[in-house]
């Protein structure tokens, strides 16, 4: 008799998986590594360079039927390494570093929108010269004048995914505004605007699937 009902639940156990992956997609594509390059707007207006790569954490896609028609929503969830540049003009260039992660949801035709944050560090170098005395008591230049900070960034970003489209095109176009913190700042803090916009190139994966099929 155990093994009677040991057999039964194997049998329950084989026809549950059935039931589970009868109601899942077959498995999707690898995630694409994407390449990012945007204009980086301190305060809007001083203008800059960010270049970063993104690495797919994992995405669940959404099923939902309407009039008919199936319809997939995207939800991924990402991260990667970014370096850029930006100018004040006659105040301070600064070179950066960070690590960024955020969330994206993608609707069938491509249109997108996004929510990351973002944590790095960041050199500022004075375009001006900057002299003290020396042990000596001489006036002598200061080279490479500038000071350390930490940064800080949360953004939200809208855009479109162009291989949605009827060009599937590898490429993805979005504006992303936000919040730039930088601290120390003259021994506080510095909270400015900042707008990114740029391009997202989707390049070959380089992780096998992790994409999740849900049905609604």
């Amino acid at each position: 008799m155990r093994h009677t009902y040991s057999f039964l639940l194997l049998l329950a156990g084989l026809l549950g998986s059935y039931g589970l992956h009868a109601q899942v997609k077959p498995p999707a594509e690898s995630l694409p590594l994407r390449l990012k390059v945007s204009y980086f707007g301190e305060s809007v207006v001083h203008p800059g360079l960010n270049v970063g790569l993104e690495f797919p954490l994992a995405e669940k896609v959404r099923q939902k039927e309407r009039k008919g028609r199936t319809r997939l929503r995207e939800h991924r969830w990402f991260a990667g390494p970014q370096a850029g540049i930006w100018s004040h003009p006659n105040n301070q260039h600064v070179l950066f570093v960070k690590a960024e992660a955020g969330y994206r949801k993608t609707r069938p035709k491509g249109w997108l929108m996004e929510v990351s944050a973002g944590l790095g560090i960041q050199r500022s170098f004075y375009p001006n010269p900057l002299y003290r005395f020396s042990t000596q008591g001489e006036i002598e230049q200061l080279p490479l004048a500038g000071r350390w900070a930490m940064m800080g960034q949360l953004s939200l970003a809208m855009g479109r995914d162009l291989y949605k489209g009827s060009s599937q095109l590898p490429l993805s176009v979005y504006l992303k505004p936000g919040l730039l913190l930088q601290f120390p700042y003259n021994h506080a803090f510095m909270l400015t605007p900042v707008l990114e916009l740029g391009v997202s190139y989707h390049l070959k994966s380089l992780f096998g699937s992790t994409t999740i099929h849900t049905s609604n």
